[in-house]
């Protein structure tokens, strides 16, 4: 398929496509989305969306993959011995616009295999931040880390777009939340202190 005619001091075709799809995303249900609205409203034709992407669905899981943050289990982990400092994220408008296109994924409008995508790309970003495998944790750090990514995603399930994440700094900086980034760091001193060829073990 020949590549799109490029607009003249526009916004590019494939931008507007996106836009277009958080828009979407926010007004309504993924299931109610049709690639032919999603044109219509990026003021865009039906071959200029596949040029881009196969279906909607891949476009959805494209996004979804643009919009993770592989860097931010570290920074959070960094603050965690002084206690973590919100404003560094909410004050950042990046991160802010990742963490609403995640909530807009796998909240209400959402589709599950979205929110279960999301759920496998941030274990591995963590396990990936931890220096572990999963083949690494014994079945009781497995567990940890299952329930707190399972947790994560069940809030920004639950609230969505509505979730304001200032609602989360008395969680985060509570007992909950310093108890979940201290768990979180003994993972990765576990594996520090793992003999060669053995299982982390559990505190």
């Amino acid at each position: 398929m020949a590549r799109p005619r490029k607009d003249d001091g526009g916004v590019p075709a494939q931008q507007r496509l996106e836009d277009a799809f958080w828009a979407m995303l926010a007004e309504a249900p993924y299931r109610e989305m049709t690639m032919g609205a999603l044109a219509r409203r990026a003021q865009v034709n039906h071959n200029t969306f596949y040029y881009y992407f196969d279906n909607l669905d891949a476009m959805a899981a494209q996004l979804l993959d643009q919009n993770l943050v592989p860097a931010l289990p570290a920074r959070l982990l960094a603050q965690v011995p002084a206690g973590v400092d919100l404003r560094e994220f909410t004050d950042n408008a990046e991160l802010m616009l990742h963490f609403r296109r995640m909530c807009l994924l796998v909240g209400p409008h959402g589709a599950a295999w979205m929110a279960d995508r999301v759920k496998q790309a941030v274990l591995e970003i963590w396990l990936t931040t931890l220096g572990l495998d999963q083949t690494d944790l014994d079945r009781a750090n497995a567990i940890t880390l299952t329930w707190i990514i399972g947790g994560l995603i069940a809030v920004l399930g639950q609230y969505g777009q509505d979730l304001d994440p200032a609602q989360m700094g008395p969680v985060i900086q509570g007992p909950l939340g310093q108890g979940v980034l201290a768990s979180l760091a003994r993972l990765k001193d576990n594996q520090a202190a793992k003999p060669a060829g053995g299982a982390v073990a559990t505190r």
